[in-house]
């Protein structure tokens, strides 16, 4: 599970990173911060608007997992009456609580960190 979710973490990110340097590098130029008016320089409408859809689903997806499989191994760990299970159901509700927060929140992170590097952040999107 741990394994399936940095997977994740790190395929969201990376797509993220090769779409905003692959627009910047089909456009021949490197988008700065200061170098970019405005996002649609950077990016279509059209597909600002189906990233902002996708990120949308993502998004509200990941805590809504997390609750119902979180409430399904507290099932399960009662239901089998073992003090163990219902211990490695807790740390595993923690962690998930851990990731869904990072979903939630990696728009935040993308524009905190983007501008230190001098990128262009998530343009809206999140």
């Amino acid at each position: 599970m741990k394994k399936k979710m940095l997977l994740m973490f790190l395929i969201f990110i990376g797509t993220f990173l090769l779409l905003n340097t692959g627009v910047a590098n089909a456009a021949s130029t490197t988008y700065l911060l200061e170098g970019a008016a405005d996002c649609q320089d950077i990016i279509d409408a059209e597909v600002w608007d189906f990233l902002q859809q996708v990120f949308n689903v993502i998004k509200y997806a990941g805590p809504i997992l997390c609750l119902v499989l979180s409430v399904a191994d507290f099932i399960k760990a009662t239901a089998s009456q073992d003090k163990d299970a219902l211990v490695k159901a807790a740390k595993t509700t923690g962690k998930r609580v851990v990731y869904a927060l990072i979903l939630f929140f990696i728009p935040t992170l993308i524009n905190f960190l983007f501008p230190l590097l001098g990128w262009v952040g998530t343009c809206g999107i999140g």
